[in-house]
Order: C-alpha cells, then structure tokens, then sequence
C-alpha cells in the first residue's frame, strides 16, 4: 500500500500524456497560465507556464518567462507577433494570453537558487510561430485602455501645490494588469 498524503478527490486530474519531462527539441505549445511578477532589478517579469499539445511529450508541461525590462521590450513585443497579440498602450491584460499557441524550443538548462538547485531540467528558450493561432485564434489586442484622469485636490484659491494635491498618491495599478510598458 502507496501513501499519497492526500486523499486524490483533492487532486485536479491532468491529460496524462506522457506527462513528465519535456524532451529537448521543438513542440507545439499553448499558454495555459501567466504570472506577472517584478523582478529583482525592479522590472515586470511574465512567468509562462505551456503545454505541450502535440508531439512526444504531449501532455508535459514547461515553463518559460519572459523580461519587461526597458531592454526586453523589444524581444517581448517580437514574442506577442509570435502568438498572434499585439499592445499599443502602456499596459496590457497579460491573462489574454492563456489560450495562445506557438511553436517552442525546449532546453536542458541547471537550475539555481532554492530547493532544486543544481538540478537538470528543461525550459522554452526560444519561440516561434504556430499554425494552431492561425487556425483557432484571431489577432488580439492586450491593449487596457488609458486609466481615467486622476482628480486633483487644490490647495488653497483654487490652485494646486506643485502641481500636485498635498498629501495625495496616486491610485495603484490595477493587480490584474502588467503596466507602464513604452508601446
């Protein structure tokens, strides 16, 4: 008798596939969760999570991530062409890729830092085009509109200290959307 630690009714079931490691070489890929994160230099980071949907490793999954670093951007901007996206403003829905597809290129790589440091594994490196996009998804704009113009407190005859209002912040981004892009 096998000891899971958890009953499986807990357990979200998963196309089994081959369902491990992702071999090294090219596989057809969907987006299946994005996580924005700030990285330690202080700039957005998009964690991918993909599955593999057709080839040996269907089922597996893999990750990747993606820069938003100034010098990144536009390396990104060639990554949202690749899945069929585009942005025109500063901000842009980062949930609206979940579903995109594209071909990626996996690779062994160490990993560093934390509890697995030192293992081998596998991540996308490089991406490119898929025809699935052409044949399930439309070209989509990730595109959040400009944010309304913020009230300014005056103070004292009507005019504004410094231009701005004593003591006001300006509201926080919204937490659901990757913001202060220059496209």
């Amino acid at each position: 008798m096998v000891d899971m630690g958890q009953d499986l009714n807990d357990v979200e079931a998963f196309d089994p596939g081959s369902g491990g490691k992702v071999t090294v070489g090219f596989h057809e890929l969907e987006i299946v969760e994005v996580e924005a994160k700030v990285s330690a230099s202080n700039f957005p980071i998009l964690n991918i999570k993909y599955r593999v949907v057709a080839g040996p490793s269907v089922g597996g999954t893999i990750y990747g991530s993606r820069s938003l670093h100034p010098n990144a951007l536009p390396f990104f901007k060639g990554y949202l062409d690749v899945v069929n996206c585009f942005a025109t403003t500063r901000s842009f829905d980062e949930q609206k890729l979940v579903g995109r597809y594209l071909k990626g290129y996996a690779e062994e790589y160490t990993k560093t830092g934390g509890a697995h440091a030192g293992e081998q594994g596998t991540r996308i490196e490089k991406v490119f085009k898929s025809e699935i996009n052409a044949e399930k998804n439309a070209q989509i704009d990730l595109s959040v509109s400009a944010r309304p113009a913020r009230e300014l407190v005056t103070a004292g005859a009507g005019q504004p200290k410094n231009g701005k209002a004593a003591g006001a912040t300006p509201p926080p981004p919204p937490d659901d959307k990757v913001d202060d892009l220059p496209f």
